[in-house]
């Protein structure tokens, strides 16, 4: 990717700062309409599951990196398509983490997601 340097961090390591540019970088690299405020609500959810994950196993992701990719961008590229669904409810169907979520509230009324 371009941008930041990736570098290996503990999942307990990594400042909210550098999350969140990194997150920000990633998701300019595909274009990707989303704010700061809303990119540290991902952020938000993403240390409640880490903190939950230290009694009760919800991911197997060892780094910081690895959660902001595979839990947090993975979600937010399907963004471009949600604005082209069609008008009513739009039903989440085994998001896992509830990241998958984040993506559709982010970017539609949260009365529209099921």
């Amino acid at each position: 990717m371009k941008g930041l340097a990736m570098s290996i961090s503990s999942i307990d390591s990594l400042d909210r700062s550098t999350a969140l540019a990194r997150l920000e970088c990633y998701c300019q690299n595909y274009q990707l309409a989303v704010t700061a405020d809303q990119l540290n609500l991902c952020l938000d959810h993403l240390d409640l599951v880490i903190e939950k994950n230290k009694v009760l196993n919800l991911t197997r992701i060892t780094n910081y990196d690895s959660a902001l990719i595979l839990h947090i961008l993975d979600s937010l590229l399907f963004l471009p398509a949600v604005s082209l669904a069609p008008e009513g409810p739009l039903l989440d169907i085994g998001s896992g983490l509830v990241f998958l979520e984040f993506r559709f509230t982010l970017h539609q009324p949260v009365q529209r997601c099921l």
